[in-house]
């Protein structure tokens, strides 16, 4: 069985919130989506990657044949959405300049199965939770991640400079993995609106608290936290617990 909940807030500085999420516990589907580009772009970036995205699972399932393997279907519709999102930005003259782009984080387990695929381009990313322990399962597609990978040789770069994202380039390549879910674990799926405003031992020590009766409760805090920690980019946070 699967528990879901999910919270998203514009923070306190910005005037519009490019976050987007969807959760479908009949699919076992979860997304989070940050968008970037400026003038409302952000929003409709990660506002349509997220309906693509979930409109080819979905479309998938009602065929239920075209692949062997789920982790396939997932590449194949981040793949699409990239290139959608990529068209979408020259029908507005980006190509060259300011693109629109979004990052995306997703967990999908199927009724029935015994595994979950996980994705993500970008800099959202996806925590578990397990014995009271948390992990971070997604690496962050960024240029300070690449500087912190190599050594930390040179001078230590902006954390926001991404690498990857979901519509700037005609092409992208996901990170995609298979996670085997244990009874009781905890997914938190969140924009770096969340984790950059909090510690990490402050989520791990929300998330140790949860239960599948305070999932919303769990998220609201959660964006709370950052929201107190300066706010400063939009916050969003999923929560899923396996039992």
């Amino acid at each position: 069985m699967l528990y879901t909940a999910g919270f998203s807030d514009k923070g306190r500085i910005n005037q519009v919130n490019e976050d987007s999420f969807f959760i479908d516990d009949e699919s076992g589907l979860l997304i989070v989506a940050d968008g970037m580009g400026g003038l409302n772009a952000g929003e409709i970036a990660s506002t349509e990657t997220v309906a693509t995205v979930k409109n080819y699972i979905k479309e998938y399932m009602d065929r239920g044949s075209g692949y062997i393997y789920d982790r396939d279907v997932v590449k194949a519709a981040l793949e699409y959405a990239n290139r959608k999102l990529y068209e979408r930005s020259g029908e507005r003259g980006a190509h060259g300049g300011k693109t629109m782009g979004t990052t995306i984080v997703g967990l999908w387990r199927r009724k029935g199965s015994n595994y979950a695929i996980t994705f993500n381009v970008g800099d959202s990313r996806l925590y578990m939770l397990r014995d009271l322990k948390m992990l971070q399962l997604t690496k962050d597609h960024t240029l300070y991640q690449q500087w912190d990978d190599y050594g930390q040789i040179g001078e230590m770069p902006s954390k926001n400079i991404l690498l990857k994202a979901i519509g700037p380039n005609f092409e992208v390549t996901p990170d995609i993995t298979i996670q085997y879910p244990h009874r009781d674990d905890l997914y938190l799926l969140c924009s770096d609106g969340l984790y950059n405003m909090i510690p990490d031992e402050l989520i791990e020590d929300t998330l140790s608290k949860t239960g599948k009766e305070s999932l919303l409760e769990a998220c609201e805090q959660l964006v709370h936290l950052a929201n107190n920690g300066g706010g400063k980019d939009n916050i969003t946070a999923v929560i899923a617990i396996f039992q």
